[in-house]
C-alpha cells in the first residue's frame, strides 16, 4: 500500500493518495513496525492468528509535489529467529547479510538499500510490494528523506496496530484452527494383522 504523509487511512479508505506506477525501483527501508497479532484468512483453511510487522520502503520516485513515495508491506513475524521460510528474515538477510541472524531490533534494517518491485492491487487500485532484490551493479539507493519514529507508526502500520487482537483471542483462534485441522486430517491406516510393528511372529 502506497501512501503520502498525511492523516492515516485504513486499508481501502479514502484520502489524498497517489501511487507510483508498477515498476522496479531503487529504494531504502524507511521503517519496520511490529503491529501486534492479526488473523490470517485463506480460502479452504481455518483462520490462524500470527504476529505481524509492517515494512515501509521509500522509493526513488516522487509524487506530483516532489515528495518520495513510500510503499508498505505487511509480513508475519516468525516465532523463531532465524527462520529461512519467513519473508521478514529473508528481507533482513538481503539488507544485513550474516548479521541478520543476531539482530534484536527490526529497526536495524532502516536506512538499508535494495530494489523493490511494485505492482497495482486489482481491488484497491493502490500500489503494493510484489517483491524485492539487491541493487544492481552501478545502482544507488535514494537518501532516506522520510524520518519515522519506531514508536509512532503511520498509515497501514498505525491502522493495524490499533486493530490488533489480544493474546487470549489469538489463542482461541489458533485452538479452533488446530481442531479444524484434526477433524479434516486423514486417519492413519491400520496395518493388517500380523504386520504391526509390535507383532511377534511365531
Amino acid at each position: 500500500m502506497a501512501f503520502r504523509p498525511g492523516p492515516p487511512q485504513p486499508p481501502g479508505g479514502g484520502g489524498d493518495w497517489e501511487s507510483p506506477k508498477p515498476d522496479t525501483y531503487p529504494a531504502v527501508i524507511s521503517a519496520v513496525w511490529p503491529v501486534g497479532i492479526h488473523v490470517d484468512k485463506f480460502q479452504g483453511k481455518a483462520p490462524t492468528a500470527r504476529e505481524k510487522a509492517v515494512v515501509s520502503f521509500q522509493l526513488d520516485e516522487q509524487d506530483s509535489k516532489g515528495r518520495p513515495f513510500e510503499v508498505m508491506m505487511k509480513v508475519s513475524v516468525p516465532r523463531y529467529w532465524p527462520s529461512e521460510k519467513a519473508t521478514l528474515y529473508n528481507l533482513a538477510v538481503q539488507v544485513l547479510g550474516p548479521r541478520a541472524d543476531t539482530i534484536t531490533d527490526f529497526w536495524d534494517m532502516v536506512g538499508k538499500p535494495l530494489q523493490v518491485q511494485v505492482r497495482t492491487n486489482e481491488k484497491s487500485g493502490r500500489a503494493e510490494v510484489k517483491g524485492y532484490l539487491g541493487l544492481g551493479r552501478g545502482q544507488t539507493a535514494p537518501p532516506l528523506v522520510v524520518k519515522h519514529h519506531p514508536d509512532k507508526p503511520v498509515g497501514l502500520a498505525k491502522w493495524m496496530l490499533e486493530n490488533a487482537i489480544s493474546q487470549d483471542e489469538a489463542d482461541r483462534v489458533n485452538a479452533e484452527a488446530e481442531k479444524a485441522r484434526e477433524a479434516t486430517a486423514d486417519p492413519e491406516p491400520v496395518p493388517p494383522r500380523g504386520e504391526a510393528e509390535d507383532d511377534v511372529p511365531f
